[in-house]
């Protein structure tokens, strides 16, 4: 059109021009209106939560010192009321116990924790620690009584002395050290060049997975809890992270009551009670040699895991 003269020069670079910047704009509105429509729906969610009953801090008397003696007492559940996830439920823990809940994917082995730290309460039956029904301890102390670690450990953007110090500002560095030493954390730490002040990542991206949960470790131990509650510790880890995470574990468990949720079967020793949960009810208990030869759903996993590696066994 330019070489026919039916456009200026000008004309064409002004038509170039908004080719080339008119495309931008309508992009990012597109862009916003999805993120709009992400907003509503995420602040439906926020509105349904702050809708939902809270238990407050104040809600129980009890705070007194847990021995960690716990019991479920056909205890049953579910998140919507078509799809129960625990089915009268039985199970009792001694004080000082080391247990490993195990089962397929939603068999309602991390509904436990979630009951047992009160983010829930059941739909029927009751949980008692120390023969106390769990409604009657007193929210914060109950909590501050359980160290609680979960699959993907929760670290800060602060110094490692920090966040192991994160329940016990207070605690002397001599205290924290020896807990980290428990947790198997204080000789990767010390190679850090400066220690224990090391800053660690928003979400600890800067450390492994391993690491990550044995300075989680390291922190639950500092606060001394009767209860030590693990959700899928190793979950995320390969099996040289995992065996140093189980070896922190099982040094952190000595003197407490300590449950140990997981579906990797690999960190079951022959001496191990095992709790294998099946369609939200207890399928199976004992110590993991009388399981294997028992011959009963808890060994056909194991076979199957052995066959199959990671892979689940299909419910």
């Amino acid at each position: 059109d330019v070489y026919k003269r039916q456009m200026s020069l000008g004309e064409m670079f002004a038509f170039l021009i908004y080719i080339i910047n008119v495309p931008a704009p309508v992009r990012k509105l597109t862009e916003a209106a999805g993120k709009l429509r992400l907003g509503m729906v995420a602040w439906q969610r926020i509105d349904r939560l702050f809708a939902e009953p809270t238990i407050g801090p104040e809600a129980g008397r009890c705070q007194d010192k847990l021995s960690g003696q716990i019991s479920f007492e056909r205890v049953r559940f579910s998140y919507t009321p078509d799809r129960p996830v625990l089915n009268d439920l039985t199970l009792s823990i001694g004080r000082g116990e080391f247990v490993i809940i195990a089962g397929a994917s939603g068999a309602g082995k991390s509904t436990l924790a979630n009951l047992l730290l009160r983010f829930y309460d059941p739909d029927g039956g009751r949980i008692c620690l120390d023969g106390r029904p769990v409604a009657d301890w007193q929210i914060h102390s109950l909590r501050r009584q359980i160290g609680f670690i979960q699959q993907d450990a929760l670290l800060f953007a602060c110094t490692i002395l920090e966040n192991i110090r994160y329940g016990r500002p207070d605690a002397s560095l001599a205290e924290v050290q020896a807990a980290a030493r428990v947790a198997n954390a204080h000789d990767f730490i010390v190679d850090f060049p400066v220690g224990y002040n090391t800053r660690v990542s928003e979400g600890g991206s800067n450390l492994s997975g391993g690491q990550r949960q044995r300075i989680a470790i390291a922190r639950a131990v500092l606060l001394n809890p009767p209860i030590l509650l693990l959700d899928e510790p190793t979950a995320m880890l390969d099996s040289q992270a995992e065996r140093q995470v189980m070896q922190a574990v099982r040094r952190a468990g000595t003197g407490r009551t300590t449950i140990l949720i997981t579906h990797r079967l690999s960190v079951i020793q022959p001496n191990d009670r095992v709790v294998y949960l099946d369609g939200g009810r207890v399928a199976e208990q004992g110590i993991y040699s009388q399981l294997m030869a028992a011959n009963g759903p808890f060994a056909r996993a194991v076979r199957f895991w052995q066959q199959n590696g990671e892979k689940e066994k299909p419910t």
